[in-house]
């Protein structure tokens, strides 16, 4: 069953199959959030569950701890999600636009008080 994905502050919204990690169904959504090894190691994924619950998945136990996951945090390269979630993390800019392109988002975002980062 495909759950959806809603993520602040931005308000982006995806659709995540049952065998996708947090991470790969933004990935197919075309949203860029920070990730690094994708394999639960160093923990540039870390982002904060805000609504619903998610399998923790397999990690390093320094990079995500026991005090972190009863807080919210999850590493969304590994986790999967069990529900509907709502989740903080930032987005990033592709790397593939244009600096006029950047520039335009950077300025929508200060426009409507979004965060914005490359």
């Amino acid at each position: 069953m495909t759950v959806q994905i809603s993520i602040r502050p931005s308000d982006h919204t995806f659709g995540c199959e049952p065998d996708e990690t947090v991470l790969q169904a933004a990935m197919r959504a075309d949203l860029m959030i920070p990730y690094g090894c994708r394999n639960g190691a160093c923990g540039t994924c870390k982002g904060r569950i805000l609504d619903g619950s998610v399998d923790f998945g397999a990690h390093q136990p320094s990079t995500l701890t026991d005090d972190e996951k009863r807080r919210g945090i999850a590493l969304f390269c590994v986790a999967r999600p069990r529900s509907d979630l709502v989740i903080e993390v930032r987005i990033m800019l592709p790397r593939m636009l244009d600096e006029r392109s950047k520039e335009l988002l950077r300025e929508f975002g200060r426009i409507n008080g979004e965060g914005v980062r490359e």
